[in-house]
C-alpha cells in the first residue's frame, strides 16, 4: 500500500476513462467495485448518483472492509485516484485537462453517531462555530434538510456561498453546490455527501487560483454506536502560471480535511458528549 508519505513526491495522476458499452438486447453485467482504497474513493464518487445503489453500497462495504486491518495506513493521509473526467464534465459542464488534479484522503472514527453529525453539519452556522475560517457562509437550504435529517427522504442539495479564512490575511470568495445521499449497506447506514465548485475560487491574491475542487465525505454508522468517516480531497490549483507543486498542493488539501473532521469531533463532543461509553 502505498502512503501519503511515499507518494507525495510523486507526478500527477495518469487519468483513465471507461466507458460502458451497451449491446442492443443484452443486460450490461453488474458494476464491480473495486478494492483497495486509492480506487474506492474515485469509484464512490462517480457511481454516487446511480439510480441503482447496488454499486455504490459494495464500494462502501469493500472500503470499510479494507479499513478494518489497514486504517493506520490512512490516518496521516493517502494518495487517491484521480476522478473520471466524465465526471468532472457532468458536474462541471466542460472538459477539463486533469493532468495536474490530485486527490489525497484520509480517514477517522467519531464516538458520536452518524445522526449527530448529519444535525450538526446540516444546522450549524460554520461561522459562528469557527470564525477563524470562515468570515461568512450562506447556505441556500433545500426543503428536504428537514425530512433528511427525520429520514422521510434520501437526497438532500444546496448552494453556499463562502468567505474563506487563511494565514497571512488571505481571503477567497467560495461558491459550491453540495449533493448528499443516505444509502443501507452492509456495513451499516452510509451517507455519501460530495461537493464542486459553481466556478473558480476568488482570492485576494489573485496569482493563487483553485479552479476545480471535488470534496467527498463517507460516513458510516458503526455497530458500536460511533460513526466513521473517510474523506477526499481533490484539487486543481495554480500559483501564478504554474500549478501547485503536487506535495504542496496534497498538504493543503489534506490539513484542510483533517482540521474541519477535528472542528467537527469538538462540536459533537460540545453539543452531545460521549456517545460511546
Amino acid at each position: 500500500m502505498r502512503s501519503y508519505q511515499r507518494l507525495s513526491t510523486l507526478l500527477p495522476f495518469v487519468l483513465t476513462n471507461g466507458l460502458v458499452m451497451l449491446v442492443i438486447a443484452a443486460c450490461s453485467p453488474p458494476v464491480e467495485a473495486p478494492t483497495q482504497f486509492d480506487e474506492l474513493c474515485s469509484f464512490i464518487y462517480k457511481h454516487a448518483d446511480d439510480d441503482d445503489p447496488t454499486a455504490l453500497a459494495d464500494g462502501v462495504v469493500n472500503l470499510q472492509n479494507w479499513l478494518k486491518t489497514r486504517r493506520d495506513q490512512v490516518q496521516e493521509g493517502y494518495m487517491v485516484d484521480n476522478l473520471d473526467p466524465e465526471v468532472v464534465k457532468t458536474l462541471d459542464g466542460q472538459d477539463h485537462d486533469l493532468t495536474d488534479l490530485l486527490g489525497v484522503a484520509f480517514a477517522t472514527q467519531f464516538s458520536s453517531t452518524l445522526d449527530q453529525s448529519m444535525e450538526v453539519s446540516l444546522t450549524d452556522d460554520p461561522a459562528q462555530q469557527s470564525p477563524d475560517l470562515w468570515k461568512s457562509y450562506n447556505r441556500t437550504n433545500d426543503p428536504n434538510v428537514e425530512c433528511f435529517l427525520a429520514k422521510t427522504c434520501d437526497v438532500l442539495e444546496y448552494d453556499v456561498t463562502a468567505e474563506q479564512l487563511y494565514p497571512l490575511g488571505l481571503e477567497s470568495t467560495v461558491r459550491y453546490h453540495a449533493r448528499i445521499r443516505r444509502i443501507t449497506t452492509e456495513a451499516g447506514e452510509a451517507v455519501i455527501w460530495r461537493t464542486w465548485l459553481n466556478g473558480p475560487n476568488q482570492f485576494s491574491w489573485d496569482w493563487i487560483k483553485v479552479k476545480l475542487n471535488f470534496y467527498l465525505g463517507i460516513s458510516v454508522q458503526t455497530a458500536d454506536g460511533g460513526m466513521e468517516r473517510t474523506e477526499a480531497s481533490w484539487v486543481l490549483a495554480n500559483m501564478g502560471d504554474s500549478p501547485v507543486p503536487p506535495d504542496v498542493a496534497m498538504s493543503l488539501a489534506l490539513d484542510t480535511v483533517k482540521d474541519n473532521a477535528e472542528k467537527h469531533r469538538a462540536r459533537m463532543l460540545e453539543k452531545y458528549g460521549e456517545t460511546i461509553p
